[in-house]
Order: C-alpha cells, then structure tokens, then sequence
C-alpha cells in the first residue's frame, strides 16, 4: 500500500470566495494534522496548487516536515464544454466563481488519475480549512485495508437544493439507459407522491405499495387496489434526498475510482458539464458514484475523533462545524467553537 494525504491549496491572505486568510489556515491545518496524527505515521502530503506557492513559500509552510511536496497543476473548462454555455459567476443561494468549479472537477474527475500516475492507491482529503482536533492513534489507511473498506468519512450531510436541481433525474437516467441496479442509490432517490405526500394519489399509492406486499406474503388472498387517472408528471417526479458525505474529510481506494463502471459514469457526468453551468459539485458526485457501485460494507463512518469543517462568512457560520468525537464529545476545540458560534454543527446527521 502506498498512500497519501491531499490537499488543494491558496498562497492567499484574502481568498476571492470568501476572504479568509486561506494561506494561514493551511498552516493551522497541518500543524494539527502532525500534531494529532502524521508525526506518528508520516504519511506523504500532496499540496497541490496553481502555481502560487514559490519556493520560499514551500519551505516556510512545509518546516521541515519531508513528507510535504507541492505538486503544481493548471485548471482550464475541458474542450468539450463550450465557452458560452459556462457562466463567469454560479448565482445561486451564494455565488461561486470558476476557481471552486475547477476544485469540483479535480475532485470528483481528475484527481483519481493524477494519484495513480504518481504512484499511490490511497489517499485521504484535507481541506485548508479541515482541522484534526483529536489524537488518531492508529493508521487510517491500515484500518480500511483491514476492514475491506473503499471509502470512509467523517460527517453525512444533506447538500442544498440550489446545487442539486436536476441532478438526481439525471443520474436516473443513466441508470437506466445503461441497465445498472446501483447497490443503495436508490434509497435516496424515490417517487415524491411515496415521501408522505398528501395529495390522494400519494396516500392511494402507498396503500397499494401495502396491499401488493401482503399479497406477495398470502397470494391467495386478494385486495382491491385503487385506481386513478395519471396526474401530470411534475407532481409524480422523482426526489432525489440530497444526502451524501461531506467530502472535505474522505478517505479512499484509488483503484475503486478506475473502476470501468465507475469511469464511465462519471466521464459521462464530466461530459454534461453540471459542475461548471449548474455548480452539481464534488459532494454529490462523489457521494453518489459511492452509493451506486459500492455495497454498504464498504463503506465506513470515522465517529471516534472531533473533526472540523466551517464555512465561516462575516464571522458567522455559513456551513458545516465542528463534529465531536465520541472520545472527545466536550473536548476544548468542540467548547470554544459553541462558545464563539453559538452551536458545534450545522450539518446533519442520519
């Protein structure tokens, strides 16, 4: 095994999406990192950067820490995008620039590429704004080698519906059209007349769900179902829950994401271009090839370590938070946090 802990990074004391002092926080990032974990398994760090990290830079961010190397790499929109269907700015609940949609291609489409062409075959994520607040005593990358595990995380979360609108009719679609029986995407994408709707046809409907069920237990017994005229198809449309894993802590086999079926979906999702026109980010894409091709054992939930992950804007919490560990729940880093934003999380958990 040949692993490596990834981060994509700013050399910036103002970052353009949300003026934070991203450079700063990357330092905080890996001294906490070393602290409760790499000076224990000195693991190699990949900071991966568009150019912005000189080499004085480097030095002074990576302290002699050997395991830590800058990999420079230069984002474009793909050729097969046009230009003009790409908008400068995302408007959405916030607006996104280009510089986070490339982020969301290099994580859900090339990441995977780059890290077997140098060589490694697991890796977890870091953000420059995802701290460590706890010790983690044992190997990460050993402990989902032995568990059989492909992918892990720290934190579920519902993702907004501004960045998801059309996406889960659009990964339907190509379930079907290739024939594929995903091995729990389903659970998360259903019929909104059977999510508890009131409209007759939603009550009628799952009544019938009910009858077809006891009737499959006691087939000589029969029930009269209900009958109804079609509705039109916006009021019997598929609801996709929006619920995956928050991406910005994950860990992974390289060899899963290479995966022929695995490839071809998400080249096919690269190819409709919904990252850059209608910002479908990394979250859900990755989230949602895990659901499809992986089964539920191997996939595993980190709940022992305090985790942090904010999006802090104009000193309020805008996303995310701190995710207590069950070591650790009433840890110091879980008390100031409430203590300055007045809660430990905004994100949920299932």
């Amino acid at each position: 095994m040949n692993p490596c802990i990834v981060y994509l990074a700013q050399n910036s004391e103002r970052d353009t999406q949300y003026g934070r002092d991203s450079r700063s926080m990357l330092e905080q990032s890996l001294d906490l990192l070393y602290e409760h974990y790499n000076d224990r398994f000195r693991h190699p760090v990949l900071i991966f950067h568009e150019g912005d990290f000189k080499e004085a830079d480097q030095l002074a961010v990576a302290r002699d820490r050997s395991e830590i190397r800058f990999e420079e790499i230069h984002f474009e929109v793909p050729d097969f995008l046009p230009l003009e269907e790409v908008p400068d700015t995302w408007q959405g609940f916030h607006p996104y620039g280009m510089g986070h949609r490339h982020m969301i291609r290099f994580y859900s489409i090339q990441l995977f590429d780059i890290l077997r062409d140098l060589g490694f075959d697991f890796y977890f994520r870091m953000d420059d704004d995802s701290f460590l607040h706890s010790p983690i005593e044992y190997d990460l990358f050993e402990f989902m080698e032995r568990g059989g595990y492909d992918y892990g995380y720290r934190v579920d979360v519902r993702d907004g519906v501004d960045v998801c609108r059309g996406f889960g009719e659009t990964v339907h679609a190509y379930l079907v059209s290739e024939g594929i029986e995903p091995q729990f995407f389903y659970e998360h994408l259903k019929r909104q007349s059977l999510l508890g709707a009131t409209t007759r046809r939603g009550v009628n409907g799952f009544k019938n769900l009910v009858k077809r069920a006891l009737m499959a237990i006691d087939p000589e017994r029969s029930y009269g179902l209900w009958h109804y005229a079609p509705v039109p198809a916006s009021r019997d449309r598929l609801r996709y829950d929006r619920w995956g894993y928050y991406n910005n802590f994950h860990i992974t086999r390289v060899d899963f994401w290479h995966r022929p079926e695995v490839q071809s979906f998400l080249r096919h999702m690269d190819r409709i271009g919904g990252g850059y026109k209608y910002r479908w980010n990394d979250l859900i894409l990755q989230s949602t090839a895990v659901q499809i091709f992986l089964p539920k054992r191997k996939v595993y939930k980190f709940t022992d370590w305090t985790y942090e992950h904010a999006t802090i804007k104009d000193e309020t919490l805008f996303f995310g938070g701190i995710y207590p560990g069950r070591d650790d729940a009433d840890g110091t880093a879980v008390r100031r946090f409430k203590t300055r934003y007045g809660k430990t999380r905004t994100a949920q958990t299932r």
